[in-house]
């Protein structure tokens, strides 16, 4: 007998296929018989000769499928002869990707180590066609990581920790693995800054100003202000753990009121200091705060000894005691004291117009005749005041 099949046909999981195979031969085949390679069954044909499967089943029915056909001669003389021919179908069933297997890494992993997430097609239900694999993390939105079985974080740091999964994807679904934590610990790292301005001076009788230590640590920290290296009462600062999504970042907000204070004094200058330690370490991080006002000093020569040198033509040399957060200081001819607001930020002092600076002073020396101007005005300016001292 001559057998012909098709070489391949392809129905998805569950659905129904139909496997033709046609028989000629003289005489017609004493018997047609469809047989599986993998599993040895053996099943009989329809009225036509094909084969007809329902509800497909990957692991019973993908495969190679033979249809077999087997003739009998009887001759003249002599015994019977058997004759039998065959013809191949490649069976492929679709179906979705089983669980993948995913590697669990060990736990916990210190920051700045390396580590490798990998895994591989389940073993028992891969899914057809095969599927790409890729890592997720798991969060509120998954976070979708490079394509492949594997992804390294090298070197691996706080905010790498989580839950990660592998996914199997193919055109009939996907799977997931089983969720795999990701450990990280480190040792406490810090900042301070001020707030709401951010600088290292304020103004007294502030009402909002505030220290901001922000941490970064796992296990969680134990956290601290010191004042000049002195422990400060926990009742003055506030503590938020988890900011964000993630659960290893705190934050550390020194007030400055409370009991019988609502403002920034004078004597809250000093340094202060953030300190945060859990089993892995510890860390400090400072800030210096200068609080800030203006202390206004005489002028210590008097306007009748300018006068006199003027009027001997001898050098006048006019003297201000002075404060530390001077920003300008220049002497000028004025005929009036004023004062106003500020107007500009408060640095180190920077001497003007031939200004010199003594101990605790600052003056202007210059030769004068009886005919120039004997009453001059120290401008000052810091961040709280701007005024104009007569001499």
């Amino acid at each position: 007998p001559t057998v012909r099949t098709p070489a391949s046909a392809v129905v998805d999981a569950g659905g129904s296929v139909t496997l033709p195979c046609s028989v000629d031969g003289n005489p017609p085949p004493a018997e047609l018989v469809w047989r599986h390679d993998a599993t040895g069954a053996a099943l009989p044909p329809s009225s036509d000769g094909a084969l007809r499967l329902d509800g497909a089943d990957p692991r019973r029915h993908a495969g190679v499928w033979h249809c077999e056909a087997r003739s009998i001669l009887t001759a003249s003389s002599g015994p019977p002869t058997e004759y039998t021919a065959s013809s191949a179908v490649v069976l492929t069933v679709r179906y979705r990707p089983g669980l993948p297997q995913a590697s669990q890494p060990r736990s916990p992993l210190l920051a700045g180590e390396s580590v490798n997430l990998t895994c591989q097609p389940s073993q028992v239900s891969p899914g057809e066609p095969a599927p790409s694999l890729a890592w997720v993390r798991i969060q509120s939105s998954p976070v979708h990581l490079p394509a492949g079985p594997s992804v390294r974080f090298s070197p691996v740091g706080l905010s790498d920790s989580g839950s990660y999964a592998c996914r199997a994807v193919n055109d009939l679904g996907t799977s997931e693995s089983a969720p795999v934590s990701l450990l990280v610990h480190q040792a406490p790292s810090l900042t301070v800054e001020s707030a709401p301005t951010g600088a290292n001076a304020a103004r007294v009788g502030s009402t909002n100003f505030r220290l901001v230590c922000r941490v970064r640590a796992n296990p969680a920290p134990r956290l601290r202000w010191l004042r000049n290296g002195a422990r400060m009462p926990p009742e003055l600062f506030t503590e938020l753990a988890g900011l964000g999504d993630q659960s290893f970042e705190y934050q550390l907000t020194l007030h400055f009121r409370g009991f019988q204070r609502s403002v920034l004094r004078l004597n809250d200058t000093g340094v202060y200091q953030c300190f945060a330690d859990n089993e892995l370490g510890n860390s400090t991080a400072e800030h210096r705060l200068e609080v800030l006002t203006f202390h206004r000093e005489r002028i210590r020569q008097s306007s009748f000894r300018a006068r006199q040198a003027a009027r001997s033509g001898l050098p006048v040399h006019l003297a201000l005691g002075f404060q530390r957060h001077l920003a300008n200081t220049r002497w000028s001819p004025l005929t009036r004291a004023s004062c106003a607001q500020p107007v500009s930020r408060g640095q180190r002092p920077t001497l003007v117009d031939d200004v010199t600076r003594s101990a605790g002073s600052m003056g202007v020396a210059s030769p004068l005749s009886a005919t120039t101007p004997v009453r001059y005005s120290m401008h000052l300016i810091n961040d709280i005041y701007a005024c104009n001292h007569l001499d």
